[in-house]
């Protein structure tokens, strides 16, 4: 489906029911494709402030999150070791006092 009809689609029916979880995730959606990340945010916190233990509205903001993150120059993935986390090797044991 196109992400104006969407749009569209999701303010009518937010113009009738303000509260409509499944319009505020469907309008989020699409101004994350559209790239318009405030409005992709505004939407997906009001699902948070509608539906506080709906798990849908924090994961989105996650994507948020990420979305804003990548439009940041990231370092090397080189210098991230395999395992995924950054680590200090530690070249001797460590005595701790008892």
């Amino acid at each position: 489906m196109d992400k104006f009809l969407v749009i569209e689609e999701a303010q009518e029916i937010l113009k009738r029911d303000p509260k409509s979880i499944q319009a505020h995730l469907a309008l989020g959606n699409a101004y994350l494709l559209k790239r318009d990340i405030p409005k992709a945010g505004k939407s997906f916190e009001e699902v948070i402030q509608i539906a506080p233990d709906n798990p849908a509205g924090y994961f989105h903001k996650g994507r948020i999150l990420l979305a804003q993150r990548n439009s940041f120059r990231m370092p090397p993935t080189s210098r991230i070791p395999s395992d995924g986390f950054i680590t200090k090797r530690i070249s001797s044991p460590v005595r701790l006092p008892i």
